[in-house]
């Protein structure tokens, strides 16, 4: 019998997105899109003023504020799963004021990747400590019961 394994390599990637208006007065109506190049997995954002989020489908996410002061910022924090190098397809950000300017700065994945394998080996320990603590626990519990 010959059996074959067929692997498919799903890169488990997190992305920072960060909007800040660098413009002398509030941006009003703004919008966010975010297609992504897999599906969005989860999300999370943070933002100075009321945000509303919308998943429009599996692999866009649209943020929508009534304003942003100058000088603040939302910081969105997205999770993607997906098969692609490049994991962000299009940003694009709109307000009554206009479109806004896109400046990228890019983070190596070898970055991603020590991050996960410190987070895995992080919890792996946890979970072995847990483990001791457990096992410690039970071998005093049947020691009690032991004896006379």
């Amino acid at each position: 019998m010959n059996l074959s394994l067929l692997c498919h390599l799903l890169l488990i990637q997190i992305l920072m997105i960060v909007v800040k208006n660098q413009g002398q007065a509030a941006a009003t109506r703004l919008r966010i899109s975010i297609e992504a190049a897999g599906e969005i997995k989860a999300y999370s954002y943070n933002s100075p003023e009321e945000t509303m989020a919308i998943e429009e489908d599996v692999r866009t996410l649209v943020l929508n504020s009534d304003r942003l002061v100058q000088g603040t910022e939302i910081n969105i924090y997205i999770i993607v799963f997906s098969d692609e190098n490049e994991i962000i397809n299009r940003v694009t950000v709109t307000s009554d004021q206009g479109v806004g300017r896109e400046t990228t700065v890019t983070i190596p994945p070898e970055v991603t990747y020590g991050f996960v394998a410190v987070m895995f080996g992080f919890f792996a320990l946890m979970g072995f400590m847990m483990w001791l603590l457990v096992k410690h626990a039970s071998e005093r519990e049947s020691s009690r019961f032991v004896g006379k």
